[in-house]
């Protein structure tokens, strides 16, 4: 354990960051393709993210590197920081932006893809017709309607991408040399050390449970007709 929370802290800051990006990106991108399905923009989205979740996490890291870092020099490819650096946040925030983009770009489709579904069910039901019958502007039907009332569904997509994103983040973490528990589970695997896998795979365990309950809990503040216990 005390190997571990050395780790910890740069796992779960990039999990949260991702977790963060892949949400709002995700939210917004999936309405903006539900509000006119089959649309110039929903054919976008949609295209973007099928080819999002086919590409692995791996070839895309390693395209970032080639484009940002090799051939642009403009992004660092790998590790949390700069020895020596200047200016150590914007030093930090310029190693996050490729790790980040690779491991949330998978999630941020996930999460479009399933907002859109959603939406596009939500905005043809009949109270729909009703709050713009009402002279109600479009951005309050789909804001404080159609998304208001697709919040479960969200929810629940959220639930299970938050501890994926702690479980998922070895291969991005031994691409970018990003020194968070995900790297730490592939040098242990390399060498065969059971006791900080089981470890790992235990907060991993806990993670899913901390985060099936806090999506229990904002179930019932999303609607409360919904009863937890």
């Amino acid at each position: 354990m005390e190997v571990i929370g050395q780790r910890l802290p740069a796992t779960i800051e990039l999990a949260l960051i991702c977790f963060v990006v892949a949400m709002i990106a995700g939210v917004v991108a999936g309405t903006l393709a539900a509000y006119k399905p089959r649309g110039w923009a929903d054919q976008i989205i949609s295209s973007v993210s099928v080819i999002l979740l086919a590409l692995p996490a791996v070839w895309l890291g390693l395209l970032l590197i080639v484009i940002f870092a090799a051939t642009l020099n403009i992004l660092p490819s790998a590790g949390r920081q700069t020895i020596g650096g200047a200016d150590a946040l914007v030093d930090h925030l310029r190693h996050l932006v490729l790790p980040v983009l690779t491991l949330s770009a998978g999630y941020a489709a996930t999460v479009a893809l399933s907002v859109r579904e959603v939406v596009v069910e939500t905005l043809a039901a009949e109270y729909i017709r009703t709050a713009r019958s009402k002279g109600l502007g479009e951005a309050a039907v789909v804001v404080q309607h159609a998304l208001r009332n697709a919040l479960i569904p969200i929810i629940t997509l959220a639930g299970l991408t938050l501890p994926d994103l702690l479980g998922g983040s070895v291969v991005v973490e031994t691409v970018f040399a990003w020194p968070g528990v995900g790297q730490l589970t592939a040098e242990s695997v390399a060498r065969r050390d059971y006791p900080v896998l089981l470890a790992v795979s235990l907060i991993v365990a806990c993670a899913v449970l901390v985060s099936s309950l806090l999506a229990d809990i904002l179930y019932h503040v999303a609607d409360p007709r919904i009863i937890y216990g």
